[in-house]
């Protein structure tokens, strides 16, 4: 068994090469998505190409390619329909890349979100649950994207929407959002959102880090995070939450928000859901995206 996964994400493209249980190539590349789809395209196909050099293995000897894309995938025609890197919506990427490559190479596409959410359900943190579990992983980054997986397969829903939680109403009248709609979670508990609002506010810019350093700034967001996973265990209910994203590194953001949750949720005197951070690391996303074609365990 050997399958190829990649990874794009809207600053740097990661792809794994598994055989055998084993990962016997890793290497990321800048995604440059600023230069439009064409050029991602080609460093993708470049990426491909360089990397299944450097092992004794063919292309057409891989199972398939699975990828990750930063945007919700119509599950049947596997075109990304909408997300922050616009440059992918509507295109034919499976198509476009296979001639790139010149081969018909099975290929599948999925949000980059429900690829880490399914790497984490199989191989990092479900391993500790039952098969039957509900898990919701959560990428804290430059977005806020989250992926759903019921019996440790992912729920992408009936059109590929399933798991959109960073486009939920957090707060009511808030910021605009380029998906049309205002107040949502993405914008106040993302990276990019935390430091758009720091400088609103201020009118200097800060990284993310820096500004959950202040007490009362790291508290508010707590309160957020913490109603944000308590309307998605009332609505789900699930075993778990797993944190990704570069925000979910910061140590002190995990303190109370489990309280929080508690008091939120609507099961009053349950014991909720546990918040993991993640345990699979920064390649969570591209080994999810390798088990959109084939299951593996890692040796």
């Amino acid at each position: 068994m050997a399958v190829i996964g990649l990874d794009i994400g809207g600053t740097k493209i990661e792809i794994a090469l598994i055989a055998n249980n084993k990962i016997i190539l890793q290497e990321r590349t800048p995604t440059e998505r600023h230069k439009g789809y064409k050029h991602i395209l080609d460093n993708v196909a470049k990426l491909i190409k360089s990397s299944v050099e450097q092992t004794n293995l063919k292309i057409d000897q891989f199972e398939g390619i699975g990828i990750g894309l930063p945007g919700s995938v119509d599950p049947n025609s596997m075109k990304m329909i909408n997300g922050n890197t616009q440059a992918f919506i509507d295109k034919d990427f499976i198509a476009d890349l296979q001639k790139e490559l010149q081969t018909n190479i099975n290929i599948k596409c999925a949000n980059d979100a429900n690829c880490f959410a399914l790497a984490e359900a199989q191989l990092g943190v479900g391993i500790n649950y039952a098969n039957e579990s509900i898990g919701i992983g959560i990428i804290i980054g430059t977005g806020c994207g989250s992926g759903i997986t019921i019996n440790k397969k992912i729920f992408q829903g009936s059109r590929g929407g399933a798991g959109e939680a960073g486009h939920t109403t957090l707060h009511e009248n808030g910021r605009d959002c380029y998906c049309g709609k205002n107040g949502c979670a993405e914008l106040y508990l993302s990276g990019r959102g935390i430091e758009d609002q720091y400088f609103l506010t201020n009118g200097v810019r800060e990284k993310a880090t820096k500004i959950l350093e202040d007490e009362e700034l790291l508290t508010k967001y707590k309160k957020d995070l913490g109603k944000f996973l308590s309307n998605l265990t009332n609505i789900l209910d699930p075993d778990y939450f797993v944190l990704g994203g570069g925000l979910s590194k910061y140590p002190h953001l995990y303190e109370g928000v489990d309280k929080i949750l508690e008091e939120k949720q609507f099961l009053r005197g349950q014991i909720a859901p546990k918040i993991h951070q993640h345990i699979i690391g920064d390649s969570a996303g591209v080994l999810g995206a390798a088990l959109l074609v084939e299951e593996f365990e890692l040796d």
